[in-house]
């Protein structure tokens, strides 16, 4: 199990590792960071780190040996469009000083889906998400030019 129940969090895999980022613990909105390693037998014991600061409804990926933390937002009204990066080469758990803050999203954006990706256009692809109470179409986050995109839409006959 967690070290303790969560909701609203967000979680990636690096290798053998598990990691749980941020969310509510029903009563607050959370700033950790849970590592655990994966082995057949089940999880070895969790580890215990921080976020920059608490972000619930946000996205976690691993992308090019780094975890990105991407959007979220603290309560009803802060939302985020910070993006953070760690490198998961220092083999060590983050603390709150050893994040990496990278371009913004254009907006704040919680509740959204993001996926890495290393082909045709390496970078991190946002789908959906809420901005200002207002549902939000896809993104490309290009983390090698440190730029975002918007993808157009591409119909499909059917």
């Amino acid at each position: 199990p967690l070290p303790k129940p969560l909701s609203r969090h967000a979680a990636a895999v690096s290798g053998t590792t598990i990691i749980v980022t941020g969310g509510y613990d029903g009563d607050a909105v959370q700033s950790q960071v849970y590592m655990a390693t994966m082995a057949s037998d089940g999880l070895w014991p969790w580890s215990s780190g921080n976020l920059p600061y608490p972000v619930e409804y946000h996205q976690a990926v691993v992308f090019e040996n780094k975890l990105w933390i991407l959007g979220g937002r603290k309560n009803e009204q802060t939302e985020y469009a910070d993006v953070f990066s760690y490198s998961l080469a220092m083999s060590t758990i983050p603390t709150t000083e050893s994040w990496s803050e990278e371009n913004p999203l254009p907006v704040s954006l919680h509740r959204m889906a993001a996926i890495p990706s290393n082909r045709v256009k390496p970078g991190i692809y946002i789908a959906g998400g809420i901005h200002d109470g207002e549902l939000r179409d896809a993104l490309y986050y290009a983390v090698r030019i440190d730029a975002l995109l918007y993808l157009p839409l591409i119909r499909v006959s059917r």
